[in-house]
């Protein structure tokens, strides 16, 4: 049974995908809310600097090291002279672009980062939608100083965004206590002082490229093991389909008689018709679901 579920899995395209795992996809949403004004303890002597400079100055220091396959977007909310709230539209780095765009914003307003949190995973789903489902790193970076003023779309969005295997890591800058997020996310650094913002925004993109996706498809295979061949085949199916929708909204659902198919490059492989998933559905979306979980915990757990 294993070596057969190997077999399938292998003439799967994300198998092949996981395996050459190219570009690289790094949305950053940065705070420039009002309170990113406030003087940064510990920057530089005899010089009055606020977060939103320091922070700014620290994501230009370390854009400059990433690999050129990497593409970087930037996001920023609120703020003044924000013009757009993509300042840097997701694709390769271009540091002089970038700096033009960063320096004349300056801090003002709230903190909705639910809505922004939606925003940037958006932008990495549809860019993982029109790669044809890469299987490249994608990832979301939070850098900010306070709690979310929306915190309801926070909690309706974030469990969303990780189950579509999009990496979340969050930096609270000058804090005093945790964000409420650092628990629900893969990856939570404090920066207090200015050089460990620059240090932790160093570390996540040093972790870019190293997903624990080879990790996770090893162990997906123990799990699926003891399943029944009805039900442990389709479920590789569907497990191999990616849903770029956006957040908040479902993949669509094959309705009676529709005929279900996967592809792998030119060759179509019938799977079965919709009546197999009216009588076997609600087992595999359960364990699909119950997989999915599984895999999230993983990922946090390991990023910890």
């Amino acid at each position: 049974m294993r070596h057969l579920l190997l077999i399938f899995a292998l003439l799967l395209p994300s198998s092949a995908s996981i395996a050459l795992a190219d570009t690289d996809h790094v949305v950053v949403i940065l705070d420039a809310s009002g309170s990113m004004g406030e003087s940064f303890p510990g920057a530089t002597a005899g010089r009055r600097l606020d977060k939103m400079t320091v922070a700014k100055d620290a994501l230009l220091s370390v854009l400059e090291t990433v690999p050129p396959r990497t593409q970087v977007g930037i996001v920023v909310f609120s703020g003044r002279n924000v013009p757009q709230r993509w300042v840097v539209d997701l694709g390769l780095v271009d540091l002089q672009r970038t700096r033009s765009a960063l320096d004349p914003i300056r801090p003002k307003g709230a903190t909705p980062l639910g809505a922004y949190l939606k925003i940037g995973a958006d932008r990495l789903l549809e860019a993982r939608s029109a790669s044809g489902n890469d299987y490249g790193t994608y990832r979301l970076l939070v850098v900010t100083d306070g709690e979310a003023e929306d915190q309801r779309k926070v909690d309706q969005h974030l469990p969303d965004i990780l189950a579509r295997g999009i990496t979340v890591d969050v930096i609270g800058v000058d804090m005093d206590a945790d964000l409420a997020l650092a628990t629900r996310v893969h990856s939570y650094r404090r920066a207090d002082r200015p050089d460990e913002l620059t240090r932790a925004l160093a570390d996540v993109f040093a972790e870019v490229g190293t997903d624990a996706d080879d990790a996770i498809t090893a162990d997906m295979f123990d799990l699926i093991e003891p399943l029944p061949d009805g039900a442990a085949m389709p479920m590789l199916a569907a497990l191999d389909t990616v849903n770029n929708e956006p957040i908040g909204t479902r993949a669509s659902v094959a309705t009676p008689g529709q005929v279900i198919t996967v592809t792998q490059s030119n060759t179509s492989v019938g799977v079965g018709t919709a009546m197999f998933g009216v009588c076997a559905g609600f087992v595999i979306v359960t364990l699909l679901i119950a997989f999915i979980g599984v895999i999230s915990v993983m990922r946090i757990m390991r990023h910890r």
